[in-house]
């Protein structure tokens, strides 16, 4: 079994070599280190704003979750980095599933997903199926998150609306605080 040396040919157009070398030279790097950093900027390149259409089709998945679980769904919210507006290429698309207390959270859920949902655009939509909580201060880590950024796409009533004005009340009043630590968020309840 060979390993991989890390290296590889890529065949540019003079005046591209003669541009890059340029750029690398002013800013005191060498060739190969500018072509990395170029390639790693680009890999993480933030995607554009999504469209109104964006949000929209996941209104409009949001029914057929509605037609599919009937009244036991209570809602759907974007969270992440789509909802925050700092998606890259490598980002996929986190829906929260809200499902009222009753229904268990099971295998077979995520199964229907697979077999039923279509993908977005090149990007994976990620189910995160969950029941809602019984009260605000009960709330984990992921509702707090997305209260906090997260957009609701469909509601029946105002659960969801209500569960989130509750989570930053409880947040303003210091009741819950978040830190960071190396770039993840957790919440500690006070």
């Amino acid at each position: 079994m060979s390993s991989r040396s890390g290296k590889f040919v890529l065949r540019i157009p003079a005046d591209m070599h003669e541009s890059l070398s340029a750029m690398a030279r002013s800013k005191k790097l060498s060739l190969n280190q500018l072509c990395v950093s170029l390639l790693a900027d680009g890999l993480k390149a933030k995607v554009q704003d999504p469209e109104p259409a964006f949000f929209e089709d996941l209104r409009a998945l949001s029914l057929q979750l509605k037609k599919h679980f009937g009244p036991t769904l209570c809602g759907t919210a974007l969270f992440g980095s789509y909802a925050t507006g700092d998606a890259t290429s490598a980002s996929d698309i986190d829906l929260l599933i809200v499902l009222n207390r009753g229904t268990p959270i099971e295998r077979s859920l995520y199964k229907w997903w697979d077999d039923n949902v279509i993908w977005y655009e090149g990007a994976t939509l990620n189910p995160h199926f969950v029941n809602i909580p019984d009260d605000a201060e009960r709330a984990g880590g992921l509702w707090l998150e997305v209260a906090t950024a997260g957009r609701i796409l469909y509601e029946s009533g105002s659960a969801l609306t209500d569960l989130f004005k509750k989570i930053k009340e409880l947040i303003d009043e210091g009741r819950v605080r978040r830190y960071t630590s190396n770039g993840h968020s957790y919440w500690i309840w006070r």
